[in-house]
């Protein structure tokens, strides 16, 4: 496997050398790439594990995955070339090292929370949106082209490949880098889990609430009002609830313990997964000297 100096590719050759491909095969693959795809529909449930329904019907996702060359070009992708990408520190989902109880320790301690939610987030990244990223990037046209051929599906990022995390993170991160600006300046602390942000603050910072629903909407991305909260108190943040200085699961999710019906490995798994909540709590104490 071929080791990039660099992550930003400007030769085709060197595409093909690092996908282990010829130019034949992966023009193939391009042409013949749906029948590289299988889908299904994920039925969305609730954190007491119940089905959500919208309009009288079970809510939905579409998720995709892919198989044989096309899985392996993406598998490389990801890997050898997306991975190499950097991040801004505030970004937490997807991220190796990082997780959903760590992107909500980083609000403890702070009163003032505001979160929201960039809507259809995934079916909203168009693939002039993904070819943007690679150029913005550095890779040349030619390559940027062949890239977004491979990662992107119906003209869209698909859900579930094992490319569309990670650009689903570095597609935003032109916006990422205005509204740590703006943080920086207004002194909020700033963290995005995909699609899912988190503002906190020791200040009361209502009235710029405006202002950074706007920066998301200023690159052509829609909000849900649902999942669109601000708060003085406690907060649920990724699945965790973020209260001043301690971290805890939902009481929702603790009932789910109790759930006789729920298969006994599934109960031991949340038991464990309260747990490291509590060790993450336990930790921040620790480290701020409390």
């Amino acid at each position: 496997m071929i080791e990039l100096k660099t992550t930003a590719i400007k030769q085709e050759k060197l595409l093909y050398a690092v996908l282990k491909t010829t130019k034949a095969e992966l023009e193939y693959v391009i042409k013949n790439k749906k029948s590289y795809y299988s889908s299904y529909d994920k039925i969305k449930r609730d954190k007491r594990d119940k089905i959500v329904y919208e309009n009288g019907l079970p809510k939905k996702r579409n998720i995709n995955y892919t198989n044989g060359r096309l899985k392996d070009f993406q598998s490389i992708i990801a890997r050898k070339i997306l991975s190499k990408i950097p991040l801004p520190p505030n970004v937490k989902g997807s991220v190796k090292g990082s997780s959903n109880i760590a992107n909500a320790k980083t609000h403890l301690g702070k009163h003032y929370k505001f979160k929201t939610d960039i809507k259809k987030y995934f079916p909203s990244i168009s693939h002039e949106r993904v070819y943007n990223m690679y150029i913005q990037n550095g890779f040349s046209s030619k390559v940027a082209t062949l890239l977004t051929h491979i990662t992107t599906k119906n003209y869209e990022l698909p859900q579930g490949t094992p490319t569309s995390s990670a650009i689903a993170n570095l597609v935003f991160v032109p916006n990422d880098i205005k509204i740590n600006e703006y943080c920086k300046l207004n002194n909020l602390t700033h963290t995005r889990y995909v699609d899912d942000l988190v503002f906190s603050s020791h200040f009361d910072f209502k009235k710029k609430v405006l202002d950074i629903i706007q920066f998301v909407l200023d690159d052509g991305f829609r909000i849900s009002v649902k999942k669109t909260i601000y708060t003085s108190g406690s907060l649920e943040i990724t699945g965790v609830l973020t209260k001043q200085n301690v971290l805890d699961a939902t009481d929702e999710y603790k009932e789910l313990i109790n759930d006789l019906t729920i298969d006994s490995k599934k109960t031991e798994a949340r038991k464990k997964y309260i747990n490291r909540i509590k060790a993450k709590t336990k930790k921040s104490t620790l480290n701020s000297g409390v």
